[in-house]
C-alpha cells in the first residue's frame, strides 16, 4: 500500500507510531510500512496488538479501503 501510494506521488502524514505489543512479530520488511501507516492513521491494530499472522475482517479492510481513498482525494 505505501509503495502503491508513492508511485502516486502521495505523501502519507501522520504523528508518531503507535507501538504494537506485538511488533517483534512483524516481518522485518513490513516494519517501516506498517510503521508509514499507523503513523497514518491507515492502520491501527486492536487492542495495542498489530497480529500480523491474523486475517483482516471485512470491517478492517473497509477501513483501509476508506483511509487510503481519503489520501487519494486530498
Amino acid at each position: 500500500t505505501v509503495r502503491a501510494l508513492n508511485s502516486l506521488n502521495v505523501q502519507l502524514e501522520g504523528g508518531e507510531a503507535p507501538v504494537f505489543a506485538d511488533g517483534n512479530a512483524i516481518a522485518d520488511y513490513a516494519t517501516e510500512a506498517v510503521e508509514t501507516l499507523a503513523a497514518a492513521g491507515i492502520l491501527a491494530g486492536t487492542d495495542g496488538m498489530f497480529a500480523p499472522a491474523d486475517n483482516l475482517t471485512r470491517e478492517q479492510a473497509a477501513k483501509v479501503l476508506c483511509m487510503i481513498r481519503k489520501e487519494l482525494t486530498k
